[in-house]
């Protein structure tokens, strides 16, 4: 596989998508949006929950779907799916508020580009992609569908700490963190040594 494929697949791992997240509640709570960063937050962690739990049931018990190739979901594709939305729609309701759905729908299709790159190199099936993705678009839907407008103006030099935030905890953070919490959860609650590959 190509060097550069590894960058693409960090750029969607836990260890970045996760301070990601944790700056859009930020960016919305110094906004005041409370219940636009409530109600996201809410169907952020439940899209957590359903990769997090489907992974935990496969590693521990093996309970997968041969037919469709699928183990568990995906959380590259589900984290790409609620997240990239998110910060798209924000970005652009930042700088032109007019265009902030165009920021949405570029996020989106962006999280697209990720599933089509998981798939394409085998990390994968499309089924798992597929579901992953679902659910992360599922907790993006849930706040976006009714196009809110977030205000701005007390928020400008919180936006500017919470980059400088993201970037320091993306720049310290370990890929493949989450999994191996995942795999830990799996062997306690199974009784296993070893997770079912």
């Amino acid at each position: 596989m190509p060097h550069w494929t590894s960058i693409v697949a960090y750029l969607g791992d836990a260890a970045v998508m996760l301070p990601a997240a944790m700056a859009i509640v930020a960016w919305l709570a110094a906004c005041g949006a409370w219940k636009i960063a409530i109600t996201w937050t809410l169907a952020f962690s439940t899209a957590c929950l359903l990769v997090a739990g489907s992974k935990v049931i496969y590693m521990a018990w093996g309970w997968h779907v041969p037919s469709l190739a699928f183990n568990a979901l995906s959380g590259h594709a589900m984290l790409s799916a609620a997240i990239l939305p998110m910060a798209g729609y924000m970005l652009m309701n930042a700088l032109r508020a007019d265009r902030r759905t165009a920021g949405g729908l570029g996020g989106a299709v962006a999280s697209v580009g990720m599933g089509v790159f998981l798939v394409f190199f085998e990390y994968h099936s499309v089924s798992e992609t597929v579901g992953g993705w679902l659910a992360g678009a599922a907790a993006a839907f849930a706040v976006l569908r009714r196009r809110p407008s977030i205000s701005n103006a007390s928020a400008a030099r919180w936006r500017s700490l919470g980059g400088v935030l993201v970037f320091v905890l993306m720049w310290h953070a370990e890929p493949g963190v989450a999994k191996l919490w995942i795999v830990q959860t799996a062997l306690h609650l199974s009784g296993k040594e070893s997770p079912y590959e």
